[in-house]
């Protein structure tokens, strides 16, 4: 991999590094991780809803990159939730929802490229949501 795969390489060795920080310090994770929830409107009606101009831009990426899209969504959000307890947060902002928190992850897509993901989750009471996630360059 190292060697013919210098993406995926890179990938790698970042999502080590995002993993170890979070063992080090776990007071960076994600609040409620255990019960995180993912609504099938962010999928449907956001991310790969072609009339959602804010959010089909970055559906068209997630499934140009990793392979995902309107067909195979609850992988994509099995993969998200299954992902969330590993990686550190950090607070954007508090505000009448909640707490914002946004979570950069290592997305193992379904076509054998790794992908820097942000997820952003909304915590208010116990409960946590996903808000939003793009594919963003590292």
């Amino acid at each position: 991999m190292k060697y013919n795969e210098l993406d995926n390489w890179n990938m790698t060795k970042l999502d080590v590094l995002r993993r170890q920080l979070l063992v080090a310090d776990p007071h960076l994770a994600l609040p409620s991780a255990d019960v995180a929830t993912i609504a099938s409107e962010k999928m449907t009606k956001y991310l790969f809803d072609l009339d959602n101009n804010r959010g089909i831009a970055k559906g068209i990426l997630i499934a140009k990159r990793a392979g995902y899209d309107i067909n195979n969504y609850p992988e994509l959000i099995a993969e998200i939730l299954k992902r969330a307890d590993k990686y550190p947060v950090s607070l954007k902002r508090i505000d009448q929802y909640g707490g914002h928190y946004e979570q950069k992850i290592v997305l193992y897509g379904q076509k054998g490229q790794l992908s820097n993901m942000v997820v952003g989750w909304t915590v208010n009471e116990g409960k946590t949501w996903m808000a939003t996630a793009y594919l963003e360059e590292v």
